[in-house]
């Protein structure tokens, strides 16, 4: 048996010359043995011969971890030809970028699709090959990394998978997202010659700021390079970039939603076969598309000399160039400050050779039903062997967006580092079983056994003409054609139960990897047994039933015969039971059909009387001649012996104690079960006791005799006001005492504040009575309706009333305090009473409304870029520009037409109004998207952005000012674009949400008129009373009943609450504003108050 190779494994340990020569031979073999074989049966362009780690060792990855035994990272940094598998499916982490240019890292083979379930997820880092490193395939893995921060001096760490110099690279049904810079590249960028024989097939990108780059930068000598089929979605530019001379076929890929521009390319005499592409517009694309909608871009120069072969390349109708592709050269546009014009001469009038092995070319139009089904990484290997598949909900939207042509922006790139963490815990993760390697350490035994010669091994060749190992991994390139069912068996095919257990049936198909599993199950005696949809026996009675299953693919048939019997016969008389002195047990026998007790009765219950302890038995049959004994002891309890007590005599009104005695527990006919309970009946009445001790019970009696206390009656005036007296009068006894000490009927009372009067007497047979009464005095009230306010039109006002207990306002409300929003200059009037609604007084507020100002900015201007402008607002008293700056004038200069907003204010009223400032002449965009800001939950901000001719916000939004409420601190970004759309700049804003005070003023309180009261309020920072005072704790001391409302502010955000202070015992305020007086126009008169402390 071939021993497995692990990642973490070193077969041996040669010196450095061993290993160099080794690799030498290797790569010699791999080109002489494995030349013009594709590197998979689908692999096509200019890197379709690439031979990656044919033949090589073969590395499992184990485990997620970033780095040491079993980690991908040891893999990949394994010298030699290899083949990389996953035995494990999840997330790999990234921390540091994979970076490489020494040659014996090339001749390599990554394949995704061998994980289990869930496939291979790499986030984190970048992995970045260099120096002429190649003779690579990567197959079947989610790229989700490139946007960590740059590592070192040479790591901008911004792209997915990046290749330097390196060729004979093929990039295979793989999903790219969250790089901050392209996905995938191979470039020459150091001005080396080298590199080529490059293909990326059947990616899906999406969720990148850029898509490809592709070629030598920097100078010419570029070879072949393939770009086939693929899926850009939702990424910005460069679909591709294209460096310098490369030969490169761009056929049959899809892009949608670009911004700003699809092809880019260098000035050098590249050869483009531009063929059968899709270009879908959609909500970026239309924010941002020059006026002449072009989406082709190049640097020229003078002396470049192209080829551009253009052919059946669709593009939206509300996104395509006038005349294209009729017209390919109007596709095009100079880059950047290019000069030299576009020539019509590169476009050349056939198909230019095609690179590496040919692809048959798609017709543009049916791109959408062609590719989107298997595009990106959508498939594994599954436990049986079997391929099946799986998109990731990343996959999903990103080829629904394309299939739907949905208009919606991009993810922001500064979310990306914590959506692709989230994959950590949201992707599958699981671990190939232990037995699914056993012949051969890296082929499973299910495909092993079905499909390798006796003899042969992982690296021997197949008919096909690849190893048995890549036999095993192509088979995601095979037809998706169904494997039909020949036949089926059931496990166990006999089986016993007795009633009541369950038994689980399973399939087994053949062939064993059969396309459908599925089928039906049925019972023919479901009396007997039942079988549930997943093959569970559950038995009912005895007897004998078939389960068959019949599956759906062809009705194959296959039997289990299960035999129920019986459960063993458990005979029972019940539990012991414990009875009272001459009562009655019921004795209930169970687990049979006929019963014989030693009473000799045969029924199944049977009722007894034993004057002792007794037990009792019974036999136990069934209808199966099983028999059973079983006992039941009843246990007799003597009764206990009741006494409630003597009887006794209470005066009406008076409690009594009754005392039981004879037992353990007790409970009256009150439903009280102390021994002792006290009751105060206010007739004769019986009371009874039931005594218990262990469970026997007795009963007793206690009467209790009720003599009648006198009836006192008082009457007299109950409400007088301060200063008056009222005559109280007792009647229905013979002998009164007052509680002033008065013994007389009747008594004469004057109180100053709210009293009780009692007053009692002694009746013949000895018994007293008592009753009081409360004379309510009615105080003196003095209204107050607040100070009189001035507010803005429009605007609305708290008008708050004191002095009494109850209030009317002239608007008919009758709360203390009231909101008013009145159009003009109103007197509102408020009448408040004391408690007793006897006494009342008046008082009125004035509410002043101030009309707004009426702003006017003035007509909007039009400028030349670097030029300023003075702006003049009008029809108020004070001025403040968006800008900052105050007065009545003010001059600017903006680099991207602006729009100012201006706030005037006249007697505290403020109204606002906008001018436009329309910049031409300018390319240079910079986008500002505000100051940061901060505001209270449950509020929202306004965001405005200057610097652009139109605006694209990460929530959607392309106006210039929008409305964002977030629950939670959010950042916010916009992209500005000048008028062409050409030239575009991002900023960001960040709106912090401050939490609301839970503010409180403490529970209300009552204090004597002359008291004061000290009043705390929690839960702010800084406090607003509604007396005016400041800070947590105030002392006040009101004349009269009083709430007062607190307002707690923190971090700027307000919440308030409100305490009520009640006043006792208040003395006598009475107004007197003095004589009315008569003056002569122009003189003034003294007006002098009395009667009140304030």
């Amino acid at each position: 048996m071939i021993p497995k190779i692990y990642a973490n494994q070193i077969i041996t340990k040669p010196n450095f010359k061993f290993k160099f020569l080794l690799y030498l031979l290797l790569i010699s073999i791999s080109s002489s043995s494995y030349s013009q074989q594709p590197a998979f049966p689908s692999a096509f362009g200019a890197g379709a011969y690439t031979t990656g780690g044919r033949g090589g060792a073969v590395l499992h990855v184990t485990n997620l971890n970033d780095s040491g035994p079993g980690s991908f990272r040891e893999a990949f940094f394994t010298a030699g030809a290899r083949t990389i598998v996953f035995d494990v499916s999840g997330v790999i982490n990234l921390q540091t970028v994979i970076y490489t240019e020494e040659t014996m890292h090339s001749n390599l083979t990554v394949n995704g699709f061998s994980a289990p379930y869930g496939g291979i997820t790499i986030i984190g880092s970048e992995i970045k090959i260099g120096g002429t490193v190649g003779n690579h395939i990567w197959r079947g893995i989610r790229f989700r990394n490139g946007y960590k921060s740059q590592q070192g001096p040479y790591f901008l760490n911004r792209n997915c998978l990046q290749y330097n110099q390196g060729s004979n690279i093929i990039v295979d049904r793989c999903s790219f997202a969250y790089a901050n810079s392209q996905a995938v590249g191979a470039d020459a960028a150091s001005g080396s010659g080298s590199g080529g024989n490059i293909t990326f097939q059947n990616l899906l990108i999406g969720n990148t700021s850029q898509g490809m780059i592709i070629g030598n930068s920097n100078g010419p000598g570029y070879g072949g390079a393939s770009i086939l089929r693929n899926v850009i979605s939702n990424s910005g530019w460069r679909h591709p970039k294209i460096g310098g001379e490369v030969k490169l076929d761009l056929i049959n890929n899809f892009s949608h939603n670009w911004q700003g521009r699809t092809i880019r390319t260098d000035a050098y005499d590249f050869r483009l076969n531009h063929i059968g592409n899709h270009y879908q517009g959609g909500a970026v694309t239309n924010v941002g598309q020059r006026s002449d909608k072009k989406l082709f871009a190049t640097w020229t120069n003078g002396t470049m000399n192209p080829q551009i072969w253009d052919e059946d390349n669709f593009v939206s109708p509300e996104n395509r160039p006038t005349d294209y592709p009729s017209n390919p050269i109007n596709g095009w546009y100079l880059f950047a400050d290019s000069t030299f014009p576009i020539k019509p001469e590169w476009f050349v009038r056939n198909r230019l050779p095609m690179q590496g092995r040919i692809i048959s070319v798609l017709s543009s139009s049916a791109l959408k039903k062609e590719l989107f089904q298997k595009v990106g990484a959508c498939e594994y290997i599954a436990n049986d062997g079997t391929v099946k598949y799986y998109r990731d909900h990343i996959d999903e939207v990103l080829v629904s967006a394309a299939q739907t042509r949905a208009m919606t922006g991009y993810v922001p790139n500064n979310q990306y580092e914590s959506l692709a963490n989230d994959l950590i815990n949201t992707m599958p993760s699981e671990k190939r079983p232990s037995n699914f390697y056993i012949s051969n350490p890296h082929i499973p035994e299910i495909w092993f056994k079905a499909n390798v010669p006796e003899g042969q091994d992982h690296n021997d060749i197949a008919p096909s003409g690849y190893t048995w190992l890549e036999e095993y991994l192509n088979q995601v390139d095979k037809p998706n054609d169904a494997i039909a069912v020949q036949d089926v068996e059931l496990t166990p095919n006999t089986a016993e139960l007795a009633i009541a257990e369950t038994l689980q049936l399973s399939t087994t198909f053949t062939p064993t990897n059969a396309t459908n599993k599925n089928g039906t199950w049925t019972s023919n005696a479901e009396d007997i047994a039942t079988v549930d949809a997943k093959g569970l026996v559950t038995a009912i009675s005895v007897g004998e039933v078939s389960i068959t299953f019949t599956s759906a693919d062809g009705k194959f048939k296959a039997i289990s015969i299960v035999t129920v019997f019986p459960e063993a016969l458990q005979g029972s008389a019940g539990s012991d039971q414990l009875i009272c002195e001459g009562a009655t047990a019921t004795l209930t026998a169970s687990g049979g059909t006929n019963y014989v007790w030693s009473t000799g009765e045969t029924t199944e219950s049977i009722q007894v009387t034993p004057e002792t302890t007794t037990t009792f038995t019974v036999i136990v049959s069934d209808a199966y001649d099983q028999s059973d004994e079983a006992s039941v002891t009843v246990t007799v309890t003597p009764k206990p012996e009741a006494n409630a007590g003597e009887d006794q005599t209470i005066c009406n009104g008076e409690t009594t104690t009754l005392t039981a005695t004879g037992g353990t527990s007790y409970l009256w006919s009150t439903g009280e079960t102390t021994a002792s309970i006290e009751v105060n009946p206010t007739a004769d009445t019986v009371y009874s006791v039931e005594v218990s001790t262990n469970s026997c019970f007795s009963t007793d009696e206690v009467s209790v005799f009720v003599k009648e206390a006198p009836e006192l009656i008082i009457t007299g005036d109950l409400i007088i006001s301060e200063g008056e007296s009222t005559t109280l009068t007792v009647s229905g006894g013979d002998g009164y005492e007052w509680n002033t000490g008065e013994t007389t009927q009747s008594i004469t009372v004057s109180p100053g504040v709210t009293t009780t009067y009692s007053v009692s007497s002694i009746s013949p047979s000895g018994c007293s009575s008592n009753v009081e009464i409360i004379v309510t005095v009615a105080q003196q009230v003095v209204a107050n309706a607040g100070e009189d306010i001035d507010i803005c039109a429009g605007t609305a006002t708290i008008l708050t009333a004191s002095g009494g207990s109850t209030y009317l306002w002239s608007t008919g409300a009758t709360t203390e305090s009231i909101e008013v929003s009145p159009n003009e200059t109103t007197n509102f009037s408020v009448t408040v009473y004391d408690i007793t609604g006897t006494n009342s007084d008046t008082d009125e507020v004035t509410v002043t409304v101030n009309p707004l100002p009426t702003v006017d900015a003035g007509s909007g201007s039009t400028i030349d870029a670097g030029e300023s402008v003075t702006l003049t607002a009008t029809g108020a008293t004070s001025y403040k520009w968006s800008n900052g700056e105050t007065g009545e004038t003010i001059n600017v200069s903006p680099t991207a037409t602006t729009t100012y907003t201006v706030i005037g204010t006249s007697n505290g009223c403020k109204a606002t109004d906008t001018v436009i400032v329309t910049v031409t002449n300018t390319v240079e965009v910079i986008a500002d998207a505000g100051a940061d800001q901060s505001i209270c939950a449950g509020s929202s901000a306004t965001l405005t952005a200057t610097g652009g001719a139109t605006y694209l916000w990460s929530t959607g939004a392309t106006t210039e000012s929008i409305s964002v409420s977030p629950s939670s601190t959010t950042t916010y970004s916009v992209t500005a674009y000048d008028e062409s759309g050409q030239y575009s700049d991002t900023d960001e804003v960040k709106v912090t949400v401050n939490a609301l005070p839970i503010v409180e003023a403490g529970g209300n309180v009552t204090i004597n008129s002359g008291d004061n009261v000290t009043l705390t309020a929690t839960g702010a920072t800084t406090y607003k009373w509604s007396n005016g005072a400041t800070g947590a704790s105030i002392t006040v001391s009101p004349s009269t009943s009083r709430t007062y409302t607190v307002t707690g502010i923190s971090n700027g955000c307000e919440a308030t609450d409100t305490i009520r202070v009640t006043v006792t015992n208040t003395v006598e305020v009475v107004a007197d504003a003095g004589a009315d007086q008569s003056i002569c126009a122009g003189s003034s008169a003294t007006l002098t108050a009395t009667g009140g402390a304030t």
